[in-house]
């Protein structure tokens, strides 16, 4: 048993070194695939959300309706861990800037089965205290206009429309919030 252990720890410790590093630099992985195709970059005017999309209050998702404000447009799925890790900065935004002039704009777009229910969305979003508004996008309608490739993703559109800067994974916080009040 030992000597089998002993031939195999050098594989273990490589992988574990591989896994440690590719944690650490999640943000920069995620980013490089999910720019992997074309997706929309900065200076092009960010399109309509797809009219069917509803928010869970029932009404139009029109980003149309939010020019001359700052908008966040924030893509997750609420059992995405890296997605979990960021609700606590789009709360603390949404808080902070609305009366500034942002608006923070979730668009849910399941991985799993399980997320495709509207009651457990719902759940979700309350037990993550999440009080701006979520769009559901179970058809990934929005998600195909915008070209996502990974969970979070974010794009900042300034008050014209125009997309600002594009944001994928959970470590992109501060370099999100200086982008924001920038633009506000």
């Amino acid at each position: 048993m030992l000597s089998w252990m002993m031939k195999r720890l050098p594989v273990l410790l490589a992988l574990l070194g591989v896994s440690l590093f590719l944690y650490a630099h999640r943000g920069r992985v995620q980013t490089y695939i999910a720019r992997t195709e074309p997706a929309l970059r900065q200076g092009q005017l960010a399109p309509e959300l797809p009219a069917e999309l509803r928010t869970l209050d029932g009404k139009p998702a029109r980003l149309g309706a939010l020019r001359g404000r700052v908008v966040l447009l924030h893509f997750w799925t609420f059992a995405c861990g890296n997605c979990q890790h960021m609700t606590p900065s789009y709360n603390a935004w949404h808080r902070d800037y609305l009366a500034r002039g942002l608006s923070v704009v979730g668009v849910h777009t399941p991985e799993l089965s399980s997320e495709r229910d509207p009651a457990a969305l719902l759940a979700a979003v309350h037990a993550h205290g999440i009080t701006w508004p979520v769009v559901s996008d179970a058809g990934e309608t929005a998600w195909d206009v915008y070209g996502v490739k990974a969970w979070p993703t974010a794009f900042v559109i300034d008050r014209a429309g125009v997309i600002r800067g594009t944001f994928v994974g959970d470590d992109s916080a501060s370099d999100i919030e200086r982008l924001v009040r920038s633009l506000l």
